[in-house]
């Protein structure tokens, strides 16, 4: 394990939505207003920048492996963003890919993975998904409860075919974090509770041929930036490994899943801040673990290498609010109704003057429709553009046709 050094504070990536010192906006490295310009952009639109990606996955792994001593293994939480470009430029990169349903895996196999690279999570696979998913040589199905091992069981059977498996251990850890977001308590209805754990070994044990066990499986929920509780559940979840080891089974690895968040509100010397702590907390957690590590990073690769261009519609001022009217809301980005988040909100162009409070909205016909409330702006005109940044993860893939408004493009930045 190598030690900790200053420069490892800062990783080098490319960064993603800038302002610059008189509100000049840049996004990963190119001026923004004019790329838009003179590609003509529509609006709206998702502007997904490879570049940040590919950086920020780099230097995810490279912190990680500086501080730990096991084999890394990576696969990328697809339903963050399953944009085709993007799930390609990984799978050749040597990545793997976390799906959580039938449709998932196949357009994962589809844009370039190896089934082998494959880590199938979610809680209702069905017998059709295990069928295909077994079918195609998967690499990790993760268990969520007995009944779904069992059913697992039946499958392998029927096909004459080894189910390589993981549990995914519940060990009733309150993450903080929205509760929406929450996995790891026992209220949630993640990962298999203590109790059934015996149960599990017993039909593993007894089923060598169809059944073939990696280890535990766990992941507590997602934009953690603390992770005290992940270190609790770690300790927790290597005690009960120890137990299944006692009772004969073999343990390969521990996959210890994803959720490390960014600073939405903050830069991205705060992320790199955050990365550095979750691999101290694995670091001291993890340390001497002989098997191998498995990672499942969504957000923090590709959320600030979105954003969401939209334009004004209307300016709208009454006695006692003013508002921003947009051309897309939460049917574009559902992230700040469904969970109350935070992005942040910038106006192309850039003026000079006093500012107001606005509240941020969109052209849906809810009262939940709001983007940003109590924001400052100064002087926004109808046709001006609204930038909404952090927007790469969660957002185009939660994205709907409600009142028909129409899907919002995804477009490569690299491309314009």
């Amino acid at each position: 394990m190598k030690s900790d050094s200053a420069s490892e504070v800062k990783v080098p990536w490319v960064k993603g939505l800038e302002k610059g010192p008189k509100g000049e906006l840049s996004f990963a490295g190119r001026p923004l207003e004019a790329t838009l310009k003179a590609a003509s952009a529509a609006v709206p639109a998702y502007v997904l920048s490879l570049a940040v990606v590919q950086s920020r996955a780099a230097a995810y792994r490279k912190v990680l492996a500086e501080h730990l001593e096991q084999p890394l293994y990576f696969h990328f939480a697809m339903k963050s963003n399953n944009h085709p470009a993007l799930l390609q430029m990984l799978a050749g990169e040597g990545y793997g890919v976390d799906v959580v349903s039938g449709g998932e895996m196949q357009w994962a196999l589809d844009h370039g993975f190896k089934s082998a690279d494959v880590v199938f999570s979610g809680v209702a696979k069905s017998k059709n998904e295990i069928q295909k998913a077994l079918e195609a040589g998967v690499g990790q199905l993760n268990v969520e409860s007995l009944p779904e091992l069992v059913r697992i069981l039946e499958v392998a059977k029927s096909l004459k075919k080894t189910a390589r498996l993981a549990i995914r251990f519940n060990p009733e850890v309150k993450a903080e974090t929205h509760p929406y977001i929450a996995t790891g308590f026992r209220e949630n209805k993640f990962g298999v509770d203590a109790l059934d754990l015996p149960e599990m070994a017993d039909v593993i044990l007894q089923n060598p041929e169809f059944l073939d066990f990696q280890g535990l499986s766990l992941h507590i929920g997602s934009q953690l930036l603390d992770f005290a509780a992940l270190g609790d559940a770690i300790q927790k979840t290597l005690a009960v490994e120890q137990q299944l080891k006692n009772r004969g089974l073999k343990i390969k690895s521990l996959d210890v899943g994803g959720g490390v968040g960014i600073a939405y509100k903050g830069s991205e010397d705060e992320d790199s801040q955050v990365l550095l702590k979750y691999a101290r907390t694995l670091a001291s957690a993890l340390k001497g673990y002989p098997g191998e590590l498995h990672f499942e990073p969504g957000r923090f690769w590709v959320a600030r290498a979105g954003a969401l261009v939209t334009r004004i519609e209307y300016v709208k001022r009454t006695p006692y609010k003013n508002f921003l009217i947009l051309n897309a809301g939460m049917n574009a980005l559902l992230r700040p109704m469904l969970y109350q988040a935070y992005h942040r909100i910038e106006l192309v162009p850039a003026r000079e003057g006093a500012s107001a409070v606005y509240d941020v909205v969109g052209p849906v016909c809810e009262s939940s429709d709001t983007l940003g409330t109590l924001r400052e702006f100064i002087d926004p005109r109808e046709g001006d553009l609204a930038i909404i940044g952090e927007a790469g993860a969660y957002g185009a893939v939660l994205a709907s046709n409600y009142n028909l408004l129409g899907a919002v493009p995804e477009v490569l930045w690299d491309d314009l």
